[in-house]
């Protein structure tokens, strides 16, 4: 604590500066016959107090971590006129409260967290770089964007350390980056519920438009209200569960279609557990468990931040990191690559019973067909063996 006290008036060495903590002193009656002993010097509280003159620099350490009451007394009969300026630091010189002060070392686990995810998923992607889809670079943009977000968390909690404030373009940058891996993550779940490169090829245009508009509400939501604040709070909670209601849709609309799909492979006396029908069912399946309880997690977030963490920031970012640190590992964990069911598993149109041949069409969206010379050749289950190399497979 560096004070500096610059006394204007003439009755000089009347003016007692003191400060103590609040927790240690709170029963001190600062109305009461306890300003007396300071005046005439007989309390024998351990308060931080001098007599000042005309003017007076002083740097004292505080002993201990918590709120501290600053006072100046006039134990004189004159009225008084004083400068005051004072700078309160943590030891080493850190600007951050104890609220805040470990968010500077945090980030750095979480970067490296987040660092070994990444490089974990490209070394996957690497290996099996003959099979890469558009999903799958999709998918990448998630963890890299929230790698971007990491590293400018260090760089502005540091320079809040060492300064005590931060720019305007650090401060609209860390709400930029922000909003981008929001706008990655939630329009990355959304197409990977739609099917995109898992039952579809591709999406319609009228398909792509809804998607990004619910992206892009839900990120505005979070952009107004991380700005704002207060009653904005209910906009993302509407946001979220409008985006839950699409995601959960999308994904049961896909475990219909393979469910149905299984039911035509038993009728046909047909393993199912070989097929890739079976295993985008679980994949699906899979992903609204991980969708179902990520909700839950956010929701106990949003009301713990609302009514308990508003006041130790550090706990706040480390839960928020925490539950997107689940939901991305989880998902990666699900979509990685896998080993391809091996050629004796495909099945072919004529391995089934002729009357089921009318089925094809339906089944051949779940799996991107083979097309010779412009023909579309169906396969029921797989595609050709060059097909299945390149498509996602999980087994």
């Amino acid at each position: 604590m560096d004070v500096t006290i610059s006394n204007n008036s003439t009755d000089v060495g009347n003016l007692i500066f003191f400060v103590f903590l609040q927790n240690q002193y709170g029963s001190f009656d600062i109305s009461g016959d306890d300003l007396a002993t300071v005046c005439d010097g007989s309390s024998n509280l351990p308060f931080i107090f001098t007599r000042i003159p005309n003017s007076y620099h002083r740097r004292e350490i505080v002993p201990l971590s918590g709120t501290y009451n600053l006072y100046a007394l006039n134990c004189g009969s004159m009225d008084q006129t004083v400068t005051v300026s004072y700078e309160l630091v943590n030891p080493g010189g850190q600007q951050l409260g104890t609220d805040s002060a470990p968010l500077t070392w945090i980030y750095y686990i979480f970067l490296s967290v987040w660092g070994f995810t990444f490089l974990v998923w490209l070394g996957n992607i690497v290996y099996h770089r003959r099979g890469i889809d558009p999903l799958h670079r999709l998918l990448s943009t998630v963890p890299l964007v929230k790698l971007i977000c990491i590293i400018h968390n260090i760089y502005y909690w540091n320079t809040l350390s060492r300064l005590g404030i931060a720019s305007v373009w650090e401060s609209g940058f860390m709400a930029f980056t922000d909003a981008l891996y929001n706008f990655a993550f939630f329009g990355t779940i959304l197409f990977l519920a739609k099917g995109w490169g898992i039952t579809r090829a591709q999406l319609s245009i009228l398909e792509l438009r809804s998607l990004i508009i619910t992206t892009l509400a839900i990120v505005g939501a979070h952009v107004i209200y991380g700005i704002v604040g207060g009653y904005y709070l209910f906009a993302v909670v509407i946001m979220y569960i409008l985006w839950l209601k699409y995601t959960t849709g999308n994904l049961a609309h896909n475990m219909n279609s393979l469910d149905a799909q299984l039911l035509l492979l038993k009728r046909a006396q047909i393993d199912a557990s070989k097929t890739f029908v079976f295993e985008k069912f679980l994949l699906f399946k899979a992903v609204q468990v991980v969708i179902s309880v990520y909700i839950f997690m956010i929701s106990l977030y949003i009301i713990l931040s609302t009514f308990f963490l508003w006041s130790t920031p550090w706990a706040d970012h480390t839960l928020k990191e925490i539950i997107d640190l689940y939901v991305v590992v989880s998902i990666g964990v699900i979509m990685r690559f896998r080993r391809a069911p091996s050629d004796d598993d495909a099945i072919e149109l004529s391995d089934l019973d002729p009357k089921e041949e009318s089925v094809a069409p339906v089944l051949v969206v779940i799996h991107p067909p083979t097309i010779q010379d412009g023909n579309v050749v169906p396969h029921f289950a797989f595609g050709t063996t060059e097909e299945r190399a390149h498509l996602m497979t999980i087994a």
